[in-house]
């Protein structure tokens, strides 16, 4: 075993020397990394250990037995604005406007990606 581990790092390092990759090799010295991640608890700071403690926990949290009435009559006082007429787009002014942008990029503010 001690053999193979020898051979499996010797191989590491070889491969490291020949190309740019040699401050890889620093995380190999650094003690492991800890596990980051913690269990849900409850409310009363019990923990969840099942998924059906776990689908409890969520329809309490978010479904509640005696919802709060909510006062839709707000609606009716929001001012409508008025119609207005959409230009008619064709398809080859879609692929135009298009064309040039990158399908890699991150989305703009209307979340789309092109």
């Amino acid at each position: 075993i001690r053999r193979a581990k020898r051979t499996f790092f010797n191989e590491i390092i070889k491969s490291s020397q020949d190309s740019q990759r040699m401050w890889g090799l620093v995380d190999w010295t650094k003690p492991r990394r800890t596990n980051a991640t913690m269990g849900l608890v409850r409310a009363d700071g019990t923990s969840i250990d099942s998924q059906e403690e776990l689908k409890e926990a969520f329809q309490n949290q978010f479904t509640p037995s005696n919802p709060r009435e909510v006062d839709l009559t707000f609606i009716q006082e929001i001012p409508q604005k008025p119609v207005r007429d959409f230009p008619s787009i064709s398809v080859r002014e879609l692929f135009e406007a298009i064309r040039d942008t990158s399908n890699t990029s991150a989305p703009g503010p209307d979340h789309c990606g092109w």
